[in-house]
């Protein structure tokens, strides 16, 4: 951003700022025998907005955490926001009083709430349970062989190849179709904007979004989204309507023809509109697509800077697997593989700063007052770092999970560690409802790599270990201002040296594109030739389809909008 650009920027935050000011100048009185929340002060009107930086926001937010305690409240611009880094406070909070704290804050880049989102939650887990107990139709497994031929005709395309394998499981179990993984790609990146708030511009200056299309490319780029999305997910469930009526439903099984109530489980599902039950299978698709295959790029990353660990996970692999790809059934006897992903989560949540929460109506905690209308943040960075649960957090350690010795462990290995529960997927009556799909995408992805693969620096990162892979944002300074951060944080001086934090700036965090050498294993090669001929059988079978285009000749109307 330029420096005349911000500061237009920040004279309409201050002038927005100080209309709500003026126009609500009232603040309620905190209760008897109540205490405020700690948090920095920031400046008057903008909060501590200055204080925030462009990259990597819940470093600060932790930084702040251990300054004013588990929870502490941050002035944003005039909005209150509660950030937790305790997962047991998280709890209290968003699980047990979720009767006030389960509402979404309004998102000003969304043109449209969605006020039946508890229906629709309802209706999305009876369809995802479907899919579970039929194994997920087997569909990771099969994409894993994709995956894996991609790998290896160019290892330099790691992440779209890790994009294209979750987005082709879910479009298969969403539609039948694994052609729609390109457009259900571009669906999530363009959602994905809107929900974060570094991403769509009007998150910042919400203003914009009360001017007319015309005057307001911000608007007029959601606008299009929304109404792209829309005729995708509707023309999606027409195709899958069309393959019925002909009287051969599609050979893949999905989640439209639960809804169609002809799945083998049958019974239709009470919906508003064949839209809304075209948005329930969408939105669930959309939320499939990036966050596993972010945490499968962070165990790239992870082995490149841990690399004594990955020999573990070879060893099992090999032990249960054999000269076979590895298998959905082969889990419970996988406790290193399960105890690698339950790290990397841990390690590098994909969600690092949360899925925020809003407070209905005033509250109060542990003798501290919590107004009505506050965001709530549960920073899954903070809770993952709690030090009473996991010593030297800032390690990546998949033994936390596998020795006695760790507050971590737990027994039966042949059920955990797992995914089950874990704060990373939410809160209350808005956990994610695909956790165990998401899950299974991880498990799959990463199994196929370490069974196949080695990983390792190049030697070129080795020579260029601490450096980082994106320069610092013109215009801005590695000074703060707040009371809380000195002028040389030393968190913030971290991530600017160490190569694990060079991460995306969304609300689903993937590292940055880094260079690292992809091999197959030493004395595997039988391994990469049964792969080429899994792939060549499967293809000639019609099950790997190119991706398909769907908006050619709309003409501006319809399509993808610049990310």
């Amino acid at each position: 951003m330029s420096t005349l650009a911000l500061v237009l920027a920040l004279g309409l935050a201050c002038l927005l700022a100080l209309i709500k000011v003026v126009s609500y100048p009232a603040k309620p009185k905190i209760p008897s025998g109540l205490r405020s929340l700690l948090g920095p002060k920031g400046y008057p009107i903008l909060g501590s907005v200055t204080d925030i930086p462009e990259r990597n926001i819940h470093l600060r937010f932790y930084e702040w955490a251990q300054q004013y305690g588990p929870i502490y409240q941050v002035n944003l611009a005039g909005t209150n926001h509660v950030w937790i880094s305790k997962e047991s406070i998280a709890h209290d909070l968003l699980t047990k009083r979720s009767a006030i704290y389960s509402d979404r804050p309004h998102l000003p880049a969304l043109l449209h709430d969605n006020p039946a989102w508890m229906r629709q939650r309802k209706i999305g887990t009876h369809m995802l349970r479907q899919s579970k107990l039929s194994a997920y139709h087997h569909y990771p497994e099969l994409e894993s062989i994709r995956l894996l031929k991609e790998l290896l005709a160019d290892p330099t395309q790691y992440a779209d190849a890790l994009e294209s394998f979750n987005a082709r499981v879910t479009a298969r179990l969403a539609w039948g179709r694994s052609e729609a993984s390109g457009e259900l790609k571009q669906r999530a990146r363009e959602l994905l904007i809107c929900i974060s708030p570094t991403g769509h511009i009007a998150n910042k200056l919400p203003f914009l979004m009360s001017l007319p299309d015309w005057l307001s490319p911000p608007k007029a780029w959601e606008r299009k989204r929304q109404r792209t999305e829309s005729r995708w997910f509707a023309h999606m469930q027409d195709e899958v309507r069309a393959d019925i009526s002909s009287g051969q439903p599609p050979s893949n099984p999905c989640w439209t023809q639960y809804l169609f109530g002809t799945s083998p489980t049958g019974g239709k599902r009470e919906l508003s509109s064949e839209l809304e039950g075209a948005y329930v299978v969408g939105m669930h698709s959309i939320a499939g697509a990036l966050l596993a295959a972010a945490v499968v790029q962070s165990f790239c990353l992870a082995m490149c800077h841990y690399p004594q660990y990955l020999p573990l996970l070879h060893e099992e692999l090999d032990r249960v697997c054999g000269e076979r790809l590895p298998r959905t059934e082969d889990r419970p006897d996988l406790p290193v593989l399960r105890a690698f992903v339950r790290e990397v989560v841990r390690w590098r949540p994909p969600v690092p700063t949360g899925i925020p929460h809003l407070l209905r109506q005033d509250d109060e905690y542990d003798g501290y007052h919590i107004p009505a209308g506050s965001v709530m943040h549960p920073l899954e960075w903070g809770i993952a770092r709690d030090l009473d649960i996991y010593p030297d957090p800032e390690a990546f350690n998949p033994l936390r999970w596998l020795e006695p010795e760790y507050p971590t462990y737990r027994e039966p290995l042949s059920v955990y560690p797992n995914l089950t529960n874990i704060s990373q997927f939410g809160f209350g009556p808005r956990v994610c409802t695909g956790r165990e799909l998401a899950e299974e995408a991880m498990l799959t992805g990463i199994a196929a790599l370490a069974w196949l693969f080695d990983i390792k620096k190049t030697a070129n990162e080795e020579m260029n270990e601490g450096e980082t892979d994106e320069e610092v944002p013109k215009g801005q300074s590695t000074a703060t201002h707040g009371e809380a951060v000195g002028k040389n944080s030393a968190i913030e001086e971290n991530w600017r040296t160490d190569p694990t934090h060079n991460y995306s700036s969304l609300m689903i965090a993937r590292p940055l594109p880094f260079e690292f050498d992809l091999t197959v294993r030493v004395g595997k090669d039988s391994r990469a030739a049964l792969v080429q001929q899994l792939f060549t059988q499967r293809e000639s079978e019609g099950q790997f389809p190119p991706d398909k285009s769907y908006w050619t000749g709309e003409q501006g109307e319809y399509g993808w909008v610049k990310v």
